[in-house]
């Protein structure tokens, strides 16, 4: 090439325009600036609608990009990885946000760490796997040791990659990942409990175990969606403290008393208050004129077990026995929560890792409170275990006074009521409410 064309050839690409570079903004869902994504079941809270929401079918997670002079591209992740992108104008994103306004920020704040939920998600299935899918499924299958220990290393293992290729189907948050754990130990117990009150072989226990982890597991899925995490525990609060009410009310009968709970009708009262106290605690945490949190949850059982041991230490230098200890034990429980709920719950919100710092705070101020009784007088157990509930409770004091939590965020407006008897007065055209036990959505 002669250097007249080069020289031409320089001159028409300095003088031809560049393709001008196209950045990308990552910019929030929510006018807050605390939705960076939007998830299937957020998009079921937002009620998006077509024309501006156009996609269909299932996807991971979608996220908006400002592209400037005020056009955005919404880009949406496919479970199988692959990326689609949308145009979005103005307009559209300012529908997005009004729609976002309805979500509860407790909600997003639990949305937010997807991708750590799913692997604690699938953490905690391949602990279950190893101590209750696999024992269970191998007992029921077969009598054969061999069999046994090669069914249980095919279910533990295979556990891990059922869990992993799931999470990578559906969308799991922290509230379906705490429930579904939860109900599913609960969901083995009242299997096998189920089956030992129907007069089960040990056989049909382990599958009434193994059977009632997985629907445990699928019900935490499907009933965790759009709770927050509070709710999530309130529920799992609500079915462990019912069965431990139930527990002791059982111990005033003798049988209990002497043989624990081995006859089938208190096994199947011990399952059924289970089942109910899913209901009454996610009733609670919904009903309630305050807002709970998960932390409120631990800072409640410390509550009642300070009021449990209060109430034991009346009856603990008396020969009465587990058929009155118990009982006034749970009756000291029960006062213990409601006061827990009256003094804390109802006027802080406490996070996760305050709720922890008060049971810490709790159990070192009970210890020191014990310490203190037995200085006293070594000889005198009521007064160690009395002093010991005296002291947790100054513990529980000192720490919201040393670690004082943010103050209750009242209940969310958005929360729909039905009340069914009134529901059913007003169809019959009988005026008037009446204070009956309301179901939340």
């Amino acid at each position: 090439m002669t250097p007249f064309r080069t020289l031409l050839l320089v001159s028409v690409l300095a003088l031809t325009p560049a393709a001008a570079q196209v950045v990308e903004r990552p910019v929030p869902f929510d006018s807050a600036g605390r939705l960076m994504v939007v998830t299937p079941s957020m998009v079921a809270k937002m009620e998006l609608l077509p024309p501006v929401w156009q996609i269909t079918g299932d996807f991971r997670e979608a996220r908006l990009y400002d592209i400037g002079a005020g056009t955005y591209v919404l880009t949406v992740t496919r479970p199988s990885g692959a990326v689609e992108r949308y145009p979005m104008s103005g307009d559209d994103v300012a529908y997005l946000r009004a729609r976002a306004s309805n979500i509860p920020p407790a909600l997003v704040d639990d949305l937010r760490t997807s991708v750590g939920v799913r692997r604690a998600f699938i953490t905690n299935q391949t602990v279950l796997g190893v101590l209750v899918y696999a024992p269970a499924f191998s007992l029921a299958v077969t009598n054969d040791d061999a069999g046994r220990l090669a069914t249980y290393l095919l279910v533990a293992g295979g556990t891990y990659f059922g869990a992993a290729s799931l999470s990578r189907e559906i969308e799991i948050t922290s509230p379906q990942n705490s429930l579904a754990t939860h109900m599913a130990l609960h969901g083995a117990a009242m299997g096998f409990g189920t089956a030992y009150a129907m007069d089960g072989r040990n056989d049909a226990r382990a599958a009434g175990a193994f059977a009632g982890g997985l629907l445990g597991t699928a019900a935490g899925l499907y009933l965790g969606q759009g709770l927050t995490s509070g709710e999530a525990r309130a529920m799992g609060f609500g079915a462990d403290a019912t069965a431990l009410i139930t527990l002791g009310a059982l111990h005033l009968d003798e049988r209990m008393a002497e043989d624990g709970p081995t006859s089938r009708d208190h096994v199947a009262m011990l399952v059924g208050a289970g089942a109910v106290g899913y209901g009454l605690g996610l009733n609670y945490a919904r009903r309630a004129a305050y807002n709970i949190t998960a932390g409120d949850i631990s800072v409640l059982w410390m509550s009642g077990a300070i009021g449990a041991v209060a109430a034991y230490s009346a009856v603990v230098n008396g020969d009465h026995g587990v058929q009155v200890g118990v009982p006034v034990a749970t009756v000291g429980f029960i006062g213990g929560l409601v006061a827990g709920d009256r003094l804390l719950v109802s006027r802080f919100d406490h996070s996760i890792g305050e709720g922890t710092t008060v049971a810490i705070g709790a159990g070192a101020g009970g210890l020191m409170g014990m310490g203190v009784g037995v200085l006293i007088d070594r000889d005198n157990e009521a007064l160690s275990v009395a002093l010991g509930a005296v002291g947790a409770a100054v513990g529980i004091a000192a720490t919201e006074r040393i670690f004082p939590p943010n103050g209750d965020a009242g209940r969310s407006a958005s929360r729909v009521r039905f009340h069914p008897l009134n529901a059913g007065l007003a169809a019959l055209g009988v005026p008037g409410r009446l204070p009956v036990l309301s179901i939340a959505f």
